[in-house]
């Protein structure tokens, strides 16, 4: 196997699943993840409306705090936006591209005229997506089985000087990155910042690196 990230073949075997790259640190699934048996309606999606969940909506809003004053005015893709609450939130100012795997969206976020839903893997759906300004992923670059392709797929409808904010797990915290990866079996890699450089190189500089928790990095690639 070699990496994901850096294609480096220095491999250390963490388990069954898992190795670390010796290279960029990244730890990863020795496999692709399966989207349809992982994510499929009954097992993986909960009524993000339910009080039970009230935690995801604070999420959501800390999210939100991190990048709203790294966005560059203009139409936005929010990838992996869950019920649309962040995309509400930036449809006030903005046009939004709102994708996920299925449609959770609540009443209110589908008769926003200022987003428009795309439902489908992003790989995949990314050819029905126009010029972007921003592109914004929380929790998402660590369920993509092919990161480096997604990222060059990205740069390619992003306008100039465009940006990608990204919030992940954090791959340099020796407990946290490793537990990321044992708990969560729909998760592909635990980035570092190294291979966060190696997911950038030649395309994008690193405008923003930020440990905003123990366990979580807020990163801003711009557009070279």
């Amino acid at each position: 196997m070699k990496c994901k990230i850096c294609e480096s073949k220095e491999m250390k075997f963490i388990n069954a699943d898992i190795n670390k790259c010796l290279n960029c640190g990244c730890i990863q699934k020795n496999k692709d993840v399966d989207y349809k048996k992982e994510y499929n309606d009954k097992d993986y999606w909960f009524d993000i409306n339910s009080k039970q969940f009230e935690w995801y909506k604070i999420d959501q809003e800390n999210w939100f705090n991190y990048f709203k004053d790294d966005i560059e005015n203009g139409n936005i893709l929010e990838i992996g936006g869950a019920n649309g609450y962040i995309s509400e939130l930036l449809a006030e100012d903005n046009f939004v591209y709102l994708q996920e795997l299925v449609d959770i969206r609540t009443i209110k976020i589908k008769q926003n005229k200022n987003i428009k839903f795309v439902k489908g893997q992003i790989e995949i759906v990314l050819n029905k997506i126009p010029k972007v300004d921003t592109i914004i992923m929380c929790n998402v670059i660590e369920h993509i089985n092919n990161p480096k392709k997604l990222i060059n797929q990205l740069y390619n409808i992003l306008s100039d000087k465009g940006r990608i904010l990204i919030v992940t797990d954090d791959g340099d915290n020796p407990f946290g990155g490793l537990l990321a990866q044992l708990n969560h079996p729909e998760h592909t890699v635990t980035f570092t910042k190294k291979g966060i450089e190696e997911l950038s190189k030649n395309k994008f500089n690193i405008v923003k690196y930020w440990n905003v928790s123990d366990y979580l990095i807020y990163t801003v690639l711009e557009k070279k």
